[in-house]
């Protein structure tokens, strides 16, 4: 009788034709006595990074699983992990970004043992490294000294908290977030929280995979070059923490306040709103050149967007 799957890997693709070898080579040579799947999700790429797929898939039919899209769904607003989250078959959920990878061969196993012998852990992450695609420097991130937990609060900040790469949650808790978790449609910030209220954030100790900063085709570049677009995803996680307040009944109240005044600031300040930036309690905590900027942007707001822009 064949064994069911046990972790089923989303991988979101999109121009990654230079990276997106490496990413499948981690999911290949994962050594653990279950089976696991790696679904590769291509959203119309107009490079070769569907070819490369096609290939992996050929080789490792019973690990490489792709997808091809007709009509490209991140245009569309589609929030991409929760799309290829429809196609997976395994008790567990990994998730590695096409321009991502893993460097340990022992990643899927650790943390599948973990969460196999502690029923109350939703969520378990590792260490990892970051890879400046721009300049090439790697630096090394260590979430806790030693094995440990995570709190909500932590993960409510997003300060020092682990990369999509090093995450295993559980496949039926993530499957009952609740819709308004995907007015946040990008990064990985709605599925930690979500997860976290649910039970245990267990921090492993040990780097197993890499975090590539601004590389070409990633959603972070796009966003990085798109001030309308950046502004776009901070009002969305202003509306996704509204409601995440109203959901916990309050009970994060502060904490979330926090971070929505945070957010607003960076709004205001993006959409050349400065003389509400100039308002708020976050201005006084800014360098002297920004705060200087913000102050010539409340009287010349115009000239102060196109400077903005080109930078």
């Amino acid at each position: 009788m064949n064994q069911s799957i046990k972790v089923s890997i989303l991988c979101a693709a999109y121009n990654q034709e230079n990276y997106i070898g490496q990413a499948l080579d981690g999911f290949v040579m994962q050594k653990c006595g279950f089976p696991f799947e790696a679904l590769v999700h291509d959203d119309v790429s107009t490079d070769s990074t569907a070819s490369i797929i096609r290939e992996y898939e050929a080789k490792h039919p019973d690990i490489i699983r792709g997808i091809y899209e007709k009509e490209n769904l991140y245009s569309r607003g589609k929030h991409m992990i929760r799309e290829i989250l429809k196609y997976a078959k395994g008790e567990y959920i990994a998730i590695c970004e096409g321009d991502d990878y893993w460097t340990d061969e022992n990643k899927l196993r650790l943390q599948v043992e973990y969460l196999d012998s502690h029923p109350d852990c939703s969520i378990c992450c590792h260490a990892f490294a970051q890879l400046d695609s721009q300049t090439g420097k790697v630096t090394h991130a260590r979430i806790l000294d030693g094995d440990g937990d995570i709190s909500f609060e932590r993960v409510l900040s997003n300060k020092n908290t682990p990369h999509t790469a090093t995450l295993l949650v559980r496949r039926k808790l993530m499957e009952q977030q609740p819709e308004f978790f995907d007015i946040d449609v990008t990064g990985d910030y709605p599925l930690k929280l979500w997860m976290t209220l649910n039970g245990r954030f267990h921090y492993i100790d040990r780097e197993m995979s890499c975090y590539r900063v601004m590389s070409v085709g990633s959603w972070s570049s796009k966003l990085e070059k798109d001030r309308q677009r950046r502004a776009s995803r901070l009002e969305r996680r202003i509306r996704f923490l509204t409601e995440l307040d109203s959901f916990t009944n309050g009970r994060y109240s502060d904490e979330i306040n926090n971070q929505l005044d945070s957010f607003c600031f960076k709004e205001n300040y993006l959409l050349g709103k400065y003389k509400e930036a100039r308002r708020s309690p976050l201005f006084k905590q800014q360098s002297a050149a920004k705060k200087a900027f913000i102050l010539f942007g409340s009287v010349f707001p115009g000239l102060a967007l196109k400077l903005h822009d080109k930078r």
